[in-house]
């Protein structure tokens, strides 16, 4: 088993959960989670990679028992906006980003 943590994070549209996985000098990835899972899930099925890489799955917001307990919109760019000030507030700056299905 790898290294794991859970961290919230503030962001303007609320609390959100993030689960870090793998060695913090490892390059990052960020790994968005499928509708109505969890960042848990996403983590399981890329354990691997936290061989190579340092994963950074936020929990999606309304998708996740942990995530967000908050509709954002869907035609603009409010997820974006989101998820970029998630990864500000873990001083993740430029990263790969891997979506399965809604992520």
């Amino acid at each position: 088993p790898a290294r794991h943590e859970r961290r919230t994070v503030s962001t303007r549209f609320g609390e959100s959960h993030v689960l870090l996985a793998g060695s913090p000098t490892n390059p990052p990835l960020v790994a968005l989670h499928p509708m109505r899972t969890s960042s848990a899930h996403i983590a399981s099925v890329l354990g691997p990679l936290v061989e190579r890489y340092s994963l950074i799955a936020p929990d999606l917001p309304f998708q996740s028992v942990r995530g967000l307990q908050a509709k954002l919109p869907l035609r603009d760019d409010t997820h974006a906006q989101w998820l970029k000030e998630v990864l500000e507030n873990l001083n993740i700056g430029p990263a790969p980003l891997l979506g399965i299905s809604w992520g």
